[in-house]
């Protein structure tokens, strides 16, 4: 036991970037009666604060805009020219000479690439599609996540709470029953130890049901995007 303990204290330090013989001290109560929101408040918070899921949102905000600047390519250019002349009054020249002259010229370009920019609409409009399912394809694929983390939460629970109200309790009177029964001679020593190795592997079971337990919470949080 000493010798997991000990390569357990040396991973949990390289976690936390920590000299390996520094000291832990002693495990305190772990709380796993806390109860994660329900199913649709953490989808809501995984479309809300997803990273995955709000980048490609991003994407599809990009591929609309390229798909209507496509688009635009094909519409005709209208073109319209304003010119003012200034003109100087002149002595015997014609009766309109001074007069400051104004044209207005209107021009229509149409572009006559029709097939290409038609390729082009096309081309951006499949991009935004691609985008879109692929958003609809990372939204399911975290639904099904949260759903099935959401699951293995409330078994291990389950499985928690029968450790710690029916087999726990009764592995630990068993041990004092056979304490006792040990100390009045009527017990001998091999089945005392078969009631304590019972009892520990009992708690073993229990540790490892709680260390699956915080695994699933790191694992919702991942799902949804942040902590719950």
């Amino acid at each position: 036991f000493e010798k997991m303990r000990t390569s357990a204290v040396a991973r949990m330090n390289a976690l936390l970037d920590q000299s390996p013989d520094t000291e832990v001290g002693p495990v305190t109560a772990l709380d796993t009666s806390s109860v994660a929101a329900g199913y649709d408040t953490l989808v809501q918070q995984a479309l809300e604060q997803k990273p995955e899921l709000q980048a490609n949102e991003a994407m599809i905000t990009k591929a609309e805009l390229a798909h209507k600047l496509a688009g635009k390519a094909s519409y005709p250019d209208l073109n319209v020219q304003a010119t003012y002349v200034t003109i100087p009054k002149l002595a015997a020249v014609p009766s309109d000479a001074g007069k400051d002259p104004f044209a207005l010229m209107v021009g229509v370009n149409l572009p006559i690439w029709f097939g290409k920019n038609r390729a082009r609409v096309e081309h951006a409009q499949a991009a935004r599609v691609a985008q879109e399912l692929r958003q609809k394809s990372l939204q399911n694929a975290m639904e099904a996540e949260v759903a099935d983390v959401l699951f293995q939460m409330r078994a291990t629970r389950q499985t928690l709470q029968l450790y710690e109200q029916g087999l726990l309790v009764q592995a630990e009177s068993s041990l004092e029953s056979a304490l006792s029964a040990y100390k009045t001679g009527n017990l001998d020593f091999l089945n005392l130890l078969d009631a304590e190795r019972m009892l520990l592997q009992f708690r073993l079971a229990y540790f490892n049901e709680i260390a699956s337990y915080f695994k699933q919470v790191a694992a919702l949080e991942r799902a949804t995007g942040g902590t719950n």
